[in-house]
């Protein structure tokens, strides 16, 4: 019985060990995403300036995989459909910012703690509201298979 208490014991243990380092990874994230010019282009409100898409919510439609490919190295997919689609989209392109791969998994960790866009008041109703970018993705349609439509 002891035996099972302390395994229980350092089980929580490392699950809270895990969510502190998370923690300190998405710390790291939203340092690089407000000193490497991120925050320049980027919002996280739900709202876009029209120069780059809004971030909030990127991480509920976007494979980590795929996001982890675009900010790291974001020219290597200049020929990705929805790649395509954002450039027509917004003025800016996204740049390289020579980012490593650990601190693109922290921008990343970062990103994932923004899972929808804010909540807005419309009519008196609160409700979520997804980005224009966010709408079609959620409504289960990718760029290329809008346009086939």
């Amino acid at each position: 019985m002891k035996n099972l208490f302390n395994f229980f014991v350092v089980l929580l243990l490392c699950h809270i060990s895990r969510g502190a380092v998370s923690a300190s990874s998405a710390e790291k994230g939203k340092n690089i995403f407000e000193t490497r010019g991120c925050a320049g282009c980027h919002s996280l409100t739900g709202s876009t300036n029209g120069m780059a898409p809004d971030l909030a919510g990127v991480s509920a439609f976007r494979s980590r995989s795929w996001l982890h490919d675009f900010i790291k190295d974001p020219e290597q997919m200049r020929n990705d459909l929805d790649v395509l689609k954002l450039k027509q989209e917004f003025s800016m392109s996204m740049p390289n910012l020579g980012l490593t791969d650990k601190e693109t998994d922290q921008v990343i960790d970062y990103l994932s703690e923004f899972p929808f866009a804010p909540l807005k008041g419309i009519g008196g109703k609160r409700e979520r509201t997804p980005t224009r970018h966010q709408h079609g993705m959620m409504m289960g349609k990718h760029h290329h298979q809008a346009n086939m439509m």
